[in-house]
């Protein structure tokens, strides 16, 4: 872990005049203006390894370039104020406010590798430590921050394709509840119309019962007239006469035949046509209508 010296450490010799050269170089890039430009782990890198990398070059040249862009434009600026042309005071240069005062002196606008580093009154190497983690550590909190950056815009697109495809869902459902709305109300409009056709029906079916009982009253009425004109004819009584005869002879053959011991010549029917009980006494007219219209 960065920070805790290993068991090796303690027992390492003291730095040799490369690595103090190392490590001057590397504070003195922490102390430059365009060192905000450089990530923190590729300046460690850079202070503390044999040969840069390319990435490294590559940001030492864009701050090389940075450096003389900001030359010229310090230059125009200084020909326009001896000029007398007014113009808004610029920040050329920010200083970086640390603990202690840096004791490694300004170096000349040169390229860096031209420069031949100086060896003064640096401060100590647990400051430098503590510098570099500092950096170190927002350099992570930077990636971290990054990182959930991503993750929420990866989250802000899923929602977004979830809220898409929500507004579809509920357009096709608004465009279903229509056509049902639609339907439904065909269907009203033909429930009305049946009912209607159902109520005149109805209506029709009533009409034709009272109809069809008062038919029948007055076919009652003639059956009854029809019945009793029928019995107020002789030919009634002769029908009726004759219906009695016939059925008195089956009897009399029907009874000589079951008893052939028996003579059933003396049984003769009556001249009169009014019947008599055995008690001697005539039927009522009710009775021999009954038996006519039976």
């Amino acid at each position: 872990m960065w920070g805790v010296p290993s068991s090796s450490a303690l027992t390492r010799p003291t730095l040799t005049s490369v690595w103090k050269d190392h490590i001057l170089r590397a504070h003195s890039l922490v102390n430059r203006q365009y060192a905000y430009y450089i990530q923190p782990e590729l300046l460690f890198r850079h202070s503390f390894s044999p040969e840069p990398s390319a990435t490294v070059l590559s940001l030492i040249q864009t701050n090389e370039k940075r450096i003389a862009t900001m030359k010229i434009n310090k230059s125009k600026l200084k020909n326009m104020v001896e000029k007398g042309v007014p113009a808004a005071p610029i920040n050329v240069k920010r200083k970086r406010t640390d603990d202690g005062q840096s004791s490694v002196p300004p170096e000349p606008s040169g390229p860096p590798s031209k420069r031949v580093p100086t060896v003064q009154a640096s401060p100590s190497l647990p400051s430098f430590r503590f510098r570099m983690r500092r950096l170190l550590s927002s350099s992570r909190r930077c990636l971290s921050v990054e990182d959930d950056l991503v993750r929420l815009k990866q989250r802000l697109a899923k929602s977004e394709a979830s809220e898409e495809s929500l507004k579809q869902a509920v357009f096709e459902l608004n465009i279903e509840r229509k056509d049902l709305i639609a339907v439904v109300e065909a269907v009203k409009v033909d429930l009305i119309a049946k009912e209607g056709d159902a109520k005149a029906a109805v209506e029709a079916c009533d009409e034709a019962q009272k109809e069809l009982k008062h038919l029948m009253g007055q076919v009652e009425g003639v059956r009854t007239a029809a019945v009793s004109d029928y019995k107020a004819l002789e030919a009634f009584e002769d029908n009726n006469l004759q219906c009695f005869i016939s059925g008195f002879e089956a009897f009399r053959k029907q009874a000589k035949e079951k008893y052939p011991n028996i003579d059933f010549t003396e049984f003769q029917p009556y001249d009169d046509t009014d019947s008599v009980n055995d008690g001697g006494e005539k039927a009522n007219d009710v009775d021999q209508a009954d038996d006519a219209t039976t």
